[in-house]
């Protein structure tokens, strides 16, 4: 998988998405925790100096800004957050960044919803032959607007540890 790409770098909040990463066969030197001070010198030194070309922003805020500076002129950004900041979005643009924004609900608006379920039903049949491992998760509560603000909390902290969020209906 991450193996595939000649190299990649990555930043994790947890040792247990350090792990996940090194099972997936990312070597340890291409692994940051975004808690670092300095973040972008230590982003360009992982990949010898050089400004990417790439980069998947999935936090958004001040990540997208960090992912705005260490990416090349004319490179790729690719946004599932909806949160550029404004900094972010004026590096993006001096650049000529190509933005390509992600967003799954956008099917929902269309009430396309044969899309989430074919999706869903390729992971199940991916789990059940063993290509991949389903993910860890935390149920926490009934499906009600305190879980919903619940969830929303912990997204926001990143207090996830990891786990994809369940609430039970």
């Amino acid at each position: 998988m991450a193996h595939q790409f000649q190299k990649v770098t990555a930043t994790v909040g947890s040792e247990e998405n350090r792990q996940i990463l090194l099972g997936l066969g990312l070597k340890s030197d291409q692994i940051i925790s975004y808690k670092e001070e300095d973040l972008a010198t230590k982003l360009l030194k992982a990949n010898n100096g050089d400004l990417f070309d790439f980069g998947i922003d999935l936090v958004g805020n001040y990540m997208s800004e960090i992912t705005a500076e260490v990416l090349k002129i004319n490179g790729t950004y690719t946004d599932v957050t909806a949160l550029v900041s404004k900094d972010a979005h004026e590096i993006l643009f001096n650049k000529g960044i190509l933005i390509m924004n992600i967003s799954n609900y956008s099917y929902s608006m269309n009430k396309d919803y044969q899309y989430y379920k074919g999706g869903l039903e390729n992971i199940s049949k991916l789990i059940e032959n063993g290509t991949i491992s389903p993910p860890n998760y935390k149920i926490i509560g009934d499906l009600s607007l305190d879980t919903v603000l619940k969830a929303h909390s912990i997204l926001k902290n990143n207090e996830t540890q990891g786990h994809k969020l369940i609430m039970k209906h």
